[in-house]
């Protein structure tokens, strides 16, 4: 579990630290961040409903583009994306039900969650993309990116990097930059091989 670290009165800025979350100190509410490798963004294209009706059809509308039982998924609606487009999150329903019931039940209220993709930086033409323990995040828009697995090895992080930004070119073109964040610096050498 990863938690932000209040700097404290003397203007410091917080700072992210890993730990368990038996150890973690409580809080009154969270906003979670999933692995990027466990949520799907999709652009779906929906019919003239709201409310519960959409929240009904949005299995329907997605079942064809997944791998995995859509009964099995639990599904964030999002902003349009275009016209009669909405952003889809998909998520494993019981890997969302155990991490914020285990939360919860150390008396967190979760208020939100978000996938690593999108709360990393985005500017137009530029890309992020964030390193963290052996999994890679990578944002490509505004509402578009995707997560990547990783490795403990410099030569296999270099290769990971690599084939996850060839990928991302494939989809979204060229940027005119990549900006890349890393939770330790052994991901440093492996960031600047791969670029």
């Amino acid at each position: 579990v990863g938690s932000v670290v209040d700097g404290g009165g003397g203007g410091e800025s917080p700072r992210w630290a890993r730990t368990r979350l038996g150890a973690m100190a409580a809080m009154e509410s969270v906003a979670l961040i999933f692995d990027a490798r466990d949520v799907t963004l999709m652009p779906v294209k929906v019919p003239p409903l709201s409310g519960a009706r959409l929240a009904r059809a949005l299995p329907n509308l997605v079942e064809e583009s997944l791998l995995q039982d859509v009964q099995s998924c639990a599904f964030a609606l999002g902003p349009r994306v275009g016209q009669d487009e909405r952003l889809v999150a998909v998520l494993d329903r019981a890997w969302l039900e155990f991490v914020v019931g285990a939360f919860e039940r150390r008396g967190m209220r979760v208020n939100s969650a978000w996938p690593a993709q999108l709360v990393l930086p985005a500017e137009m033409g530029k890309w992020s993309v964030a390193c963290v323990h052996d999994a890679i995040a990578v944002r490509t828009g505004e509402l578009e990116g995707f997560g990547w697995s990783g490795a403990k090895d410099d030569e296999s992080r270099v290769e990971a990097l690599a084939a996850a930004l060839e990928a991302a070119a494939l989809s979204a073109g060229r940027p005119t930059a990549v900006s890349a964040y890393a939770e330790d610096p052994g991901w440093k050498d492996s960031v600047e091989r791969a670029a």
